[in-house]
């Protein structure tokens, strides 16, 4: 888990401790077929950025401001959890985001 998130981004902070919050499955494509995926989500105390040479840009954003943006420059599995990323912060914080909304990774493929 570790070494998969390492060759998406990087950080230089204490990326803290995981917790699994829900499972992506998706069909609408032959390699989506073959795959399943674990939600992960946790904190991080310094800015995140793009590893990956295939991200074309990346920053951190408010969760609100992520799910108001066109969903279509994302992947697939990225346009599939924008819509849940308030959701996922509850199961991590057990609320919702107020006026001190944390941000996420923004990164587009």
């Amino acid at each position: 888990m570790e070494r998969e998130l390492k060759e998406e981004v990087s950080f230089e902070g204490d990326l803290g401790s995981l917790k699994l919050v829900g499972t992506l499955v998706m069909d609408d494509k032959l390699v989506d077929r073959a795959h399943f995926g674990l939600v992960y989500a946790g904190l991080v105390d310094k800015d995140v950025k793009p590893a990956e040479c295939s991200i074309i840009s990346g920053r951190m954003v408010e969760i609100d401001q992520i799910i108001k943006e066109p969903f279509e420059r994302y992947e697939d599995w990225s346009m599939a959890l924008i819509p849940h990323l308030r959701e996922i912060y509850r199961k991590l914080f057990g609320c919702y985001p107020d006026d001190n909304i944390k941000k996420v990774i923004n990164y587009v493929k």
